[in-house]
């Protein structure tokens, strides 16, 4: 009876332990038989049996695993397909317990988008192998389906002596092709060659050449790795010879030197040397048409020349099948193997050059233009150019100058097409010297009414000798004015072309003895000048910061001159030293404040900097939006200025108004705009002023009146690699003209960087973007100037666009296989790597969800082939959050 009751007690035990789904170890399931199907099987709850070994080490035995002891009857191959799967699963086959130490990983497959299966693998009769489905951490768990069977044999091009004959396309087009697959496949009888990857599952083609170059591409691509690799061989099986330069990693290859006549072999398997791949795919044999006519100088296509930069005549060109031609190699960058040639005769003693419309296999062209008698030519000095797009000077009227053009790459079979534009710059505009100085009108407030326009077009460098400014003055062009205040501002607005970053500075004297006016060199588009002279007159030298020539921006310019501040309306105020104690205030004009020492600190609410002084104001609105001009006019100790920003709500739950922050304003004289909007109209509103650095400072403020005739809401901006992106939204808008974006580096001078079209009169949300490509600033302000049909003009809040540093450092660079991924504040989520030769193709895409960690280290960079990758990490919205140039060594 002890005996039963004992038998008894142990079956509740083994019962209760199924109910918590406690397995005995890597005994989840137990087959004996050499196939086998099961449906409706699940890893969830079943733990991890990968937890210390390192067995098929892969991160997707972070999941919970489902073990198969499988024990097959019959020795051969089988395959191992799972289905109905969830995401991010792998299928590991060890020849002991998972976990154990010892144990050896015989085949492993994973797959980011579910259903993982093993092809090919070799069994033996009565030995015992355990079949993990595990998954990654996120999921935890998933259901699937599994399916033994046994194995197909080798293809029948397995090995050389089977190879499969392919048609030969008379062209490029890929009209036949032939299929193939890896499944099953064994390395061949050939030996290794030292091209890369794993010859253990190739599988061979042959094909007679017509042509003594062909391109070989394999298409559609599918199954379980998508990285394939080929070689071509020549001779008779199985002795067979590689054909120097036919290693190929890339899925498309031209091949140059073949015999007419002659059988050439394709040897086609996985860059992987992880066994059991399925991958299949089609092969294509192309035709590459003769050379193009114009494939050595004396077969130059003669171009038409443009009387101007508008490119009304132009010749479309292509490399494809051009060869390298007899002219010598050059101190030029780039590969002259696919260099075609064009002519033009000189109409001037300066012509711009034009690739344009490009497509192909790269869009990365280089050109360089040459002199003399084909096919002796001398190139000419300073014409080797990589842009696309340059003006070449000092050339002879009526000369035959000749434009060789190439692809940048090294690799064979480019497809590039073009069109090639010589245009004629026009002559040097009036003002190219200070002596014919256009004058300007002298603005009596900022408001720029009066704008004159201008362009660097065909300008030259001045007779003036070069300043200690920044940028390089090869195109400078000249205004004038005559100061009517002690201080003007100097602003270039809406500017185009093809450089917006542009450069001006102030002289003084008489043309041509001028002296620069110190500390008058701006990148900024936007100055303020102070100590002028009044009826002195003042030069304005304004040129693109580019050393490229050829230079056409246009903009406009204009020189205002600040407003004095308003008198005070009314006495300092009473101490306002706590929110809820703030000054009451019916009006903003000529209203006066001070930032007392004896303020203490009211930490209402959070504010944009650190607080030391801080007072309070407090006001009912009247209007949806605010604009208040202010002024620093003095003050006890006031070497960096006031911050002030608004907020509403109730003291003690305050919310700032969005990018109303000032911080700060800068010392004694400084002047600026404090926009806020949003706002309900007769709801109670706050503004706190405090002392930066404990500054005691006066102040006073202007309001802009009126309302305005549009509602800016959403205004906000995005830091992106090569980009900040603004974005704003208007509920409505009345009498709208249109919008002048601008921008300042110093949160207090603004400059226009940009115009956008408004939509006039609207009842409906309006979005409207624009794109600041001048990154080079840390932080970035932003404002919009909205200028209405009648010329009124209002500005919405200021934004803050941060770029701290950069998000991702990727390093060693050049590498020789181990990448480092350094994360600085990345935001948490799923990013890709891709990695892209330099064709444009993408050769590996990497998935990490590691993103909240501070560092990644990848060892795909070793599967690739030496040479220069461009690497680049997009988030899921597939936007680049950085792009880098690595070489592999």
């Amino acid at each position: 009876m002890t005996f039963l009751k004992s038998k008894h007690y142990l079956f509740l035990v083994f019962s209760l332990l199924l109910s918590l789904n406690v397995k005995a170890q890597c005994s989840d399931l137990t087959v004996n038989t050499t196939t086998y199907s099961n449906t409706g099987l699940s890893t969830c709850g079943f733990g991890d049996d990968f937890s210390s070994s390192s067995a098929c080490g892969s991160s997707y035995m972070g999941g919970d695993d489902f073990v198969i002891v499988y024990t097959p009857t019959t020795t051969g191959n089988i395959d191992i397909a799972l289905t109905n799967t969830g995401s991010w699963t792998g299928v590991f086959v060890t020849d002991l317990c998972p976990n154990n130490g010892g144990a050896t990983c015989l085949s492993s497959n994973t797959n980011s988008g579910g259903n993982p299966s093993i092809t090919g693998l070799s069994v033996t009769a009565g030995t015992t192998y355990y079949i993990t489905v595990s998954t990654w951490p996120s999921p935890q768990c998933t259901a699937f389906d599994i399916n033994i069977t046994t194995a197909a044999g080798p293809p029948v091009n397995d090995d050389c002596s089977g190879a499969i004959p392919l048609t030969v396309n008379p062209d490029l087009n890929c009209g036949t092709t032939t299929s193939g697959t890896v499944a099953s496949a064994t390395a061949s009888s050939q030996s290794s060659t030292s091209c890369s990857g794993t010859e253990d599952d190739d599988v061979w083609f042959s094909f007679v050449a017509t042509n003594t170059s062909h391109s070989i591409d394999l298409l559609n691509i599918a199954g379980s790795t998508t990285d394939m690799y080929m070689s071509l061989w020549s001779g008779s099986c199985p002795s067979l010879s590689l054909v120097s330069g036919t290693c190929s990693d890339p899925n498309s290859q031209t091949v140059s030197g073949l015999t007419i006549g002659q059988t050439y072999y394709l040897r086609v398997y996985t860059w992987t040397s992880t066994t059991g791949q399925n991958s299949t795919f089609d092969v294509c044999i192309g035709t590459p048409p003769p050379p193009p006519s114009n494939d050595d100088c004396s077969g130059a296509i003669a171009l038409t020349v443009n009387p101007d930069y508008l490119c009304g005549s132009t010749t479309a060109g292509t490399v494809v099948s051009a060869t390298a031609s007899s002219q010598s190699s050059t101190s030029c960058s780039g590969t002259e193997d696919d260099d075609v040639w064009f002519s033009f005769v000189a109409t001037g003693s300066s012509h711009s050059i034009d690739l344009m419309n490009i497509t192909g296999s790269t869009t990365d062209m280089y050109m360089s233009v040459w002199s003399g008698t084909c096919p002796t030519l001398s190139l000419v000095s300073g014409s080797c150019s990589d842009p696309n797009s340059q003006v070449v000077t000092g050339l002879t009227v009526g000369q035959t100058y000749y434009i060789r053009v190439y692809t940048y790459t090294s690799s064979t079979g480019q497809t590039s097409a073009f069109d090639i534009c010589v245009g004629t710059p026009p002559p040097p505009p009036s003002n190219d010297d200070c002596s014919g100085a256009i004058s300007l009108t002298v603005n009596p407030d900022l408001t720029c009414a009066a704008t004159t326009s201008g362009s660097v077009g065909s300008a030259t460098a001045s007779s003036q000798s070069s300043a200690s400014c920044s940028g390089t003055e090869d195109d400078d062009v000249w205004y004038s004015f005559v100061a009517t205040s002690t201080s003007h501002q100097i602003t270039l607005s809406n500017i185009t072309g093809s450089t917006t970053d542009m450069y001006h500075s102030v002289w003084t004297g008489t043309c041509p003895s001028l002296t620069l006016l110190a500390g008058s060199c701006s990148d900024p588009n936007s100055q303020t000048l102070t100590g002028l002279t009044i009826g002195q007159t003042y030069y304005i030298r304004v040129y693109t910061y580019t050393s490229t020539t050829g230079q056409t921006s246009s903009y406009d310019i204009c020189v205002g001159t600040p407003v004095p501040p308003p008198a005070c309306n009314g006495s300092l105020p009473a101490p306002n030293d706590a929110c809820a104690s703030a000054t009451s205030i019916n009006t903003f004009d000529g209203y006066c404040g001070t930032t007392l020492a004896s303020y203490t600190v009211d930490a209402n609410s959070a504010f944009c900097g650190s607080i030391d002084n801080n007072s309070w104001l407090q006001f009912v609105a009247s209007e949806t939006s605010v604009s208040i001009t202010w002024w620093i006019t003095g003050g006890a100790s006031c070497s960096s200025g006031v911050q002030f920003e608004a907020y509403s709500g109730t003291c003690g739950s305050l919310t700032a108004l969005s990018s109303s922050c000032v911080n700060p304003t800068g010392s004694t004289g400084a002047n600026g705009i404090f926009s806020f909007s949003g706002l309900t109209i007769g709801n109670t509103y706050y503004i706190m002023i405090d002392g930066y650095a404990g500054n005691v400072c006066n102040y006073t403020w202007q309001a802009q009146s009126g309302i305005l005739p549009i509602e800016i809401v959403n205004f906000k901006g995005v830091a992106y690699a090569k980009q900040n992106q603004l974005t704003w939204e208007t509920k409505s808008e009345i009498n709208n003209d249109y919008f002048i974006i601008e921008k300042s580096v110093d949160g207090k001078n603004f400059y226009p960087i940009g115009k956008i079209k408004g939509s006039g009169n609207s009842s409906t949300s309006i979005t409207y973007n624009f794109s600041d490509l001048d990154i080079n600033s840390r932080n970035s302000y932003y404002r919009i100037k909205q200028v209405d049909f009648d010329g009124k003009i209002s500005y919405s809040f200021t934004i803050t666009v941060e770029r701290n540093e950069k998000l991702i450092y990727i390093y060693p660079n050049p590498s020789e296989g181990l990448l480092n991924f350094n994360f600085n504040n990345l935001p948490t989520g799923q990013y890709q790597i891709k990695y892209t030769n330099i064709l444009g193709v993408t050769i590996i895409e990497e998935i990490t969800l590691n993103s909240n960690s501070s560092s990644l280290k990848s060892d795909e960079f070793k599967r690739l082939p030496n040479g220069i990758y461009i690497i680049t990490v997009v988030n899921n919205n597939q936007e680049i959050m950085t792009q880098e140039k690595i070489i592999k060594k």
